[in-house]
């Protein structure tokens, strides 16, 4: 009787354990898709000069910061540089979307982007916060030079 309720209890720890990490792993997989889904509307809103989706999508703290291999110049943009840069139609035009890694810890998220269209390829480093239920980017360290 003793063997069974022991054997009940192991049993009953297991399953609990088990539940525990599989929530855990589906929440992390939800927030990467998350974050995927941000970024991906973050290009797509750069390249279609989309001002207003892009104040939901980057923190009003914004760091951006460009290097510029092709001229050899780094340029720096707080939120409201980006914005007037986002609007100009000077950061958009990518065909091409490859999201090569996320990396998700707690309430923060890195991603890595290739951008590229016939002439260029960019390569942003993108870091992203929870902010409430939703993700922002926060920073952007992009290089760009020739294809």
């Amino acid at each position: 009787m003793k063997t069974t309720k022991t054997l009940l209890i192991m049993f009953l720890s297991f399953l609990m354990i088990s539940t525990t990490l599989t929530a855990g792993a589906f929440n992390k997989k939800a927030e990467e898709v998350a974050v995927k889904k941000t970024v991906q509307s973050y290009v797509k809103d750069v390249n279609s000069k989309n001002v207003s989706a892009l104040k939901t999508l980057v923190h009003p703290k914004l760091n951006c910061v460009n290097i510029n291999a092709i001229i050899n110049r780094i340029t720096e943009l707080n939120f409201e540089d980006f914005l007037v840069m986002a609007k100009s139609g000077k950061l958009g035009s990518w065909k091409n979307i490859n999201v090569k890694s996320v990396e998700i810890t707690d309430k923060m998220a890195h991603v890595t982007l290739i951008l590229s269209n016939t002439k260029l390829k960019q390569t942003q480093y993108i870091s992203l916060f929870k902010h409430k239920k939703d993700w922002e980017i926060i920073s952007i360290l992009s290089t760009l030079q020739k294809k």
